[in-house]
């Protein structure tokens, strides 16, 4: 799964784009400037995280640093590691938010997408 995203993108992961439980699963992300092209997240770090509501506990988070998130410098520059062993575990599968921030060198910070999250519930297991 793919898309093109700008500042803060809106990127639904529900219905056909529900992520599988208990399956590999990267979502590809190109974040790209206008005449400049692909941007370059290869000096930054990130993290996603998904929760029921805003100020409710944390249900996921995918990092750099958990290696559930990738960033790079060439398309596509975001990727979105769903793994069994970071989606097999939950317990909720609808109704959830979340949203993807990038840190940079610098110490900017970059508001990526958000979203509304549901997981595919796992028949197999």
């Amino acid at each position: 799964m793919s898309c093109e995203v700008g500042p803060l993108g809106v990127y639904d992961m529900v219905n056909e784009n529900a992520i599988p439980q208990g399956a590999t699963w990267p979502v590809a992300l190109t974040y790209t400037v206008a005449d400049s092209g692909v941007y370059d997240f290869s000096l930054y770090t990130g993290k996603l995280q998904i929760r029921r509501t805003y100020d409710t506990p944390i249900l996921l988070e995918l990092s750099t640093e958990n290696g559930g998130l990738t960033l790079a410098g060439a398309a596509p520059n975001v990727i979105l590691n769903f793994t069994p062993a970071n989606t097999s575990p939950m317990t909720t599968y609808t109704g959830m938010i979340y949203d993807l921030e990038l840190y940079g060198p610098s110490g900017d910070t970059i508001k990526f997408i958000r979203g509304k999250f549901a997981l595919e519930r796992e028949i197999t297991q």
